[in-house]
C-alpha cells in the first residue's frame, strides 16, 4: 500500500511541494527531510530544512541512538538509525560520526531482515544496504 508521501521520479514537482507543505503542517520530520532530499536531488538546493526542523531531526537521531524508536514501531532500531543518520548528514552539512554502537545496530537490523526472509523484508534490506552504503558502511556480506 502506498502512502501519500511515497514519491518517485514521475511525481510532478508541484505535487512534491504540496506534500512538503502537508508534512510541515503535520510536523512529520522524517517525511519533511525525505522530501527536502528529493527536492535537492531534483535540482532545488534552495529548499532546506528550517532551523527548528534541523534541531528536531537531530533530536530524533539522538532518541534513536538512545534506543527509542521514532519511526514506525515495526522498523528495527538499526534501520531507523541508518535512515535518520543519512538524512541528518545530507541536510545539515555537518559531519556526524558513525559510532561502533550505530554500526552494530545497523548490522543487527540487516541480519534480522536476512533471517526473516519475505518480500517486504527483502525490500527493506535493499533499502538498508543502500542507506548504509550512503553513510559509509558496507553490510552486503
Amino acid at each position: 500500500m502506498k502512502s501519500k508521501y511515497d514519491l518517485d521520479h514521475r511525481t510532478p514537482l508541484r505535487l512534491v511541494r504540496q506534500r512538503l507543505a502537508e508534512a510541515r503542517a503535520e510536523g512529520r520530520i522524517y517525511v519533511i527531510a525525505n522530501i527536502v532530499r528529493v527536492l535537492h536531488y531534483r535540482g532545488h538546493p534552495e529548499i532546506n530544512l528550517s532551523d527548528r526542523e534541523r534541531v528536531t531531526l537531530f533530536k530524533a537521531l539522538q532518541s534513536v541512538r538512545a534506543g527509542r524508536k521514532v519511526l514506525a514501531h515495526w522498523l528495527p532500531l538499526g534501520y531507523q538509525l541508518a535512515r535518520l543518520l543519512s538524512l541528518a548528514r545530507r541536510l545539515s552539512g555537518r559531519r556526524i560520526r558513525l559510532t561502533r554502537r550505530d554500526e552494530k545496530r545497523i548490522r543487527h537490523a540487516a541480519r534480522w531482515y536476512r533471517n526473516n526472509d519475505d518480500w517486504h523484508n527483502r525490500r527493506q534490506l535493499r533499502s538498508l544496504v543502500l542507506t548504509a552504503k550512503d553513510i559509509g558502511l558496507d553490510i552486503t556480506q
